[in-house]
């Protein structure tokens, strides 16, 4: 035992214990001695890890007969509140008010006071004793701000939320693609094991819908249609291609006419305004399908590396006007030998790798395709007269990788093998076969294969498959990066295919790790 007073004492002191209560997780004594007027002269302090019979045989044995008069309080449980009684102690009480007030204290001290609650509210009616809710009807016109909050640059406010497709993982080791639907919180998760699944975006349940199974069919690109009723997946190895009817539950195979040369269906996109679909072939061939029947209705060509007899000084440069028809600009002596077709057109060939990549603007009018081959070219092209308006050079460009168009038709990205990104001014592009980027981002080290811009053209998404985490998301119209994105204890993995949700309220990426991320 424990003497709090440092008293020596001793059975023969006549000493009679006058409570045993419970306080603060030890059993307290308080011992009286006659010798000295029955002033209490010790409080003994037990350990609490012994039964309560076992206080009265400890005390016992340690002064005989001090336990005869003790109230049997030490067998039963006594609350806090109990102990005090006992001991003739006031319990603190804190009323409520009390409470938040120390509770407000302590954050304020810790964190500031917040912006939000240091608003200075302007009463209308300060006479009125009427409550929050009447002021409401103190006024007339409209009651929703038309001012729209415009994002900051430096910091980004993004949180992470379940994966969007938690529920079934199913859809492949790699996710080749992701969307969300242009007109309700629904996602779009397909990969390489052929299935596609659909998830209702809430961020806390991500309720799957629907996954469909397609048979020996690796989903490479998946694209909702513009009324959201169906969605497309295509297949770097099969050149039909597969539409799923959601409101029918229906799956239908499309297989492309062997006339036009469709070899796969890896990459293809559909136009905003919802009139046609076109896919990245080979050779430099850019199939054009109507988006409601799937019919094959024409192919442009790209000029890739002109392949033609020159005399020994120069080079050949060719330009197009406006009608699409080749201007031929020959060198002095005009001594330059070109093969045409039949539709005076050039004939070109290109390598067997060579890629192309395309995007539209917001109206689906202008078309602007990427050459990937060793020329770094950038077409574009009017869609109502299928007709390449313009070409130009992306600058420092060797092999091109992905292109993106702001929803406003004001920017356009062109992502590089070398992980450049250039960002030019899309109204100016017509201007020079050569014309200066607005920024050059040099934020990625490896290929920028995604390129993806938000509904409200204020952020960009670019990222590379080739490298664990390369991704960052750029603020526009500052063009710069937010520096809190990715963070350092980030495990993206390597990121496939990128989307941001109808109103820019959800972003999601799919890596390598059959995992569909969601953040909001």
């Amino acid at each position: 035992m424990n003497n709090t007073n440092n008293n020596h004492l001793r059975s023969s002191d006549n000493l009679h214990a006058t409570r045993v209560c419970a306080y603060q997780h030890r059993f307290c004594v308080n011992l009286k001695a006659e010798s000295v007027g029955d002033a209490i002269v010790g409080s003994y302090f037990l350990p609490y890890n012994l039964y309560p019979y076992k206080y009265c045989l400890f005390l016992d044995m340690a002064l005989p007969g001090l336990l005869e008069d003790v109230p049997l309080l030490v067998q039963q449980s006594i609350c806090v509140k109990e102990a005090f009684a006992l001991q003739d102690r006031k319990q603190h009480e804190k009323s409520a008010e009390n409470y938040i007030k120390s509770r407000k204290n302590r954050f304020e001290s810790m964190m500031g006071t917040p912006k939000w609650a240091t608003l200075n509210r302007k009463e209308q009616n300060s006479d009125s004793e009427d409550d929050s809710g009447d002021e409401f009807l103190q006024h007339c016109g409209n009651f929703l701000s038309k001012k729209t909050t415009v994002l900051h640059k430096g910091v980004i406010e993004l949180k992470r939320l379940r994966d969007l497709n938690m529920e079934t993982y199913t859809e492949g080791p790699i996710i080749k693609s992701i969307q969300f639907h242009p007109g309700s919180t629904v996602g779009l998760v397909a990969g390489v094991s052929g299935v596609a699944s659909l998830f209702q975006v809430d961020g806390y349940n991500n309720t799957k819908l629907q996954s469909v199974q397609f048979e020996r069919f690796p989903i490479h690109c998946a694209r909702f249609t513009n009324d959201g009723c169906q969605f497309l997946v295509g297949s770097m190895h099969h050149r039909h291609f597969f539409c799923y009817d959601m409101m029918a539950d229906k799956s239908l195979r499309i297989i492309n006419s062997p006339a036009a040369e469709i070899t796969h269906m890896k990459n293809f996109e559909m136009s905003p305004d919802g009139r046609v679909m076109v896919v990245c072939g080979r050779y430099g061939n850019i199939h054009i399908l109507t988006a409601r029947t799937r019919e094959h209705i024409g192919t442009l060509k790209m000029n890739g590396e002109i392949r033609v007899t020159l005399n020994a000084d120069g080079k050949i440069r060719v330009t197009f006007n406006a009608d699409g028809k080749i201007r031929v600009t020959l060198n002095a002596d005009g001594k330059i030998r070109v093969t045409l077709n039949a539709d005076g057109k050039i004939r070109v060939t290109l390598n067997a790798d060579g890629k192309i990549r395309v995007t539209f603007n917001a109206d689906g009018r202008i078309r602007v395709t990427f050459n990937t081959d060793d020329s770094g070219e950038v077409y574009i092209w009017d869609m109502s007269a299928r007709a390449c308006v313009h070409r130009f050079l992306d600058d420092g460009c060797v092999v091109g990788s992905s292109l993106a168009f702001s929803p406003n038709s004001q920017f356009l990205a062109c992502g590089s093998r070398s992980g450049v990104v250039n960002v030019y001014d899309a109204r100016s592009l017509t201007a020079s076969n050569a014309p200066s980027p607005l920024k050059i981002l040099l934020n990625l080290t490896t290929p920028a294969t995604s390129l993806k811009f938000n509904a409200a053209s204020e952020i960009l998404a670019m990222a590379s498959s080739d490298k664990d985490n390369a991704i960052k998301l750029v603020h526009f119209p500052s063009m710069t990066v937010f520096n809190n994105f990715p963070s350092a204890q980030s495990t993206f993995f390597r990121p496939q295919c990128l989307d941001f949700s109808l109103n820019s309220g959800y972003f999601t990426l799919g890596n390598r790790k059959g995992a569909a991320l969601l953040f909001r």
